[in-house]
């Protein structure tokens, strides 16, 4: 009939609010595909996007009438209109009418006062795409066409001034009076690449590994995992193309490993921007509560900033493969990027 939502977070002993959309607003056949499929509901073409910004709104007028007990009101205190402001999710940008009352003495929870952002792993993923050498005007693009979200440059620049001064600090700090250095010839090591099938680094879904010798690729693997938790968010299957009818039957990755474990005992470990990597098979290993070895890992894209820098316009897996001549025409499949970046390892490490 129609969808209810009764916002309590708030409230006093009393319900503050809520909000009836009748069913004609939604649309039911495409929520069933989507949510067969493992696309997000309330993702960019979600067929209950609408839902957001007014579950928002009404929570925000929940606040307000918790914030105005009988004590307020019989101070005085009262509704003073509303303020709208436009806010930047994962799922788009949504308009809000934050309530007012004529103290000022509201502080809402839901969606803070001068708070434009509202995802704080959005936040984070703005930081880790500065880090990797991408510019502000690429991504302001990207959220633009990937999530229907407009950050302008300055939103950006905000943003990753939170890690300028730790930056800063760290290019000012006092050198080793020695350093040891390194030079290996014939290079043994595996590349590997992980993709997940939403924001949870335990949601590995493929792995693609290559393995090289004297500089030589000698041998590759590629499987399909079952991801835990197993949903895929409707950006990730995005940017990979895998689905939950993909991978219902694979198997999990324990079972997986147990191959990959024999070829790759005593290299050492390459990825292009290996902390993902790292942070994904670590916390796998540990939500499998599986003894985690002590990987040596390399990474391709610290390396590209470190020997490349300006050179490039960012440091991007298909942006130094193509600088190092490797036309890596397959992005984001697990092994088309694992060979990627083992050719850019024989280039650059």
């Amino acid at each position: 009939s129609s969808l209810c939502f009764i916002n309590e977070k708030f409230s006093t002993g009393v319900l503050s609010s809520y909000y009836i959309m009748d069913n004609l607003e939604i649309d039911y056949k495409k929520a069933a595909q989507q949510l067969r499929s493992g696309e997000a509901l309330f993702g960019k073409d979600g067929a209950l996007a609408p839902l957001l910004e007014r579950i928002l709104n009404s929570a925000l007028e929940g606040e307000m009438d918790a914030h105005l007990s009988e004590e307020e009101r019989s101070s005085g205190n009262r509704r003073n209109g509303k303020m709208s402001k436009k806010v930047q999710t994962k799922y788009g940008e949504v308009t809000i009418e934050t309530p007012r009352d004529r103290d000022g003495t509201f502080q809402p929870e839901t969606v803070k006062k001068r708070e434009t952002i509202l995802a704080n792993g959005m936040a984070d993923q703005i930081i880790e795409m500065y880090a990797m050498g991408t510019s502000t005007r690429d991504i302001s693009s990207y959220f633009e066409r990937e999530f229907n979200t407009t950050l302008s440059a300055d939103t950006i620049s905000s943003i990753t001034d939170r890690v300028l001064p730790e930056i800063t600090a760290w290019k000012s700090r006092m050198l080793d009076p020695v350093y040891a250095i390194c030079w290996l010839d014939a290079i043994h090591y595996k590349v590997k690449d992980f993709e997940t099938a939403n924001q949870q680094r335990t949601s590995v879904c493929s792995v693609g590994i290559v393995i090289v010798r004297d500089g030589e690729i000698v041998d590759s693997y590629y499987s399909l995992i079952k991801p835990e938790p197993e949903y895929y968010s409707y950006w990730n299957t995005r940017v990979h193309g895998l689905t939950m009818e993909d991978t219902m039957n694979a198997r999990v990755f324990p079972e997986v490993w147990a191959e990959i474990q024999p070829k790759i005992e005593g290299l050492p470990l390459v990825a292009h921007n290996s902390p993902f990597d790292e942070g994904c098979l670590k916390s796998v290993f540990q939500m499998y509560q599986m003894d985690y070895p002590d990987y040596e890992f390399h990474c391709t894209c610290r390396a590209s900033r470190r020997k490349l820098g300006s050179l490039l316009p960012n440091h991007q897996l298909q942006t130094v493969a193509a600088y190092c001549g490797y036309d890596l025409t397959q992005h984001h499949n697990a092994l088309a990027d694992a060979e990627a970046c083992a050719w850019i390892a024989r280039k650059l490490l």
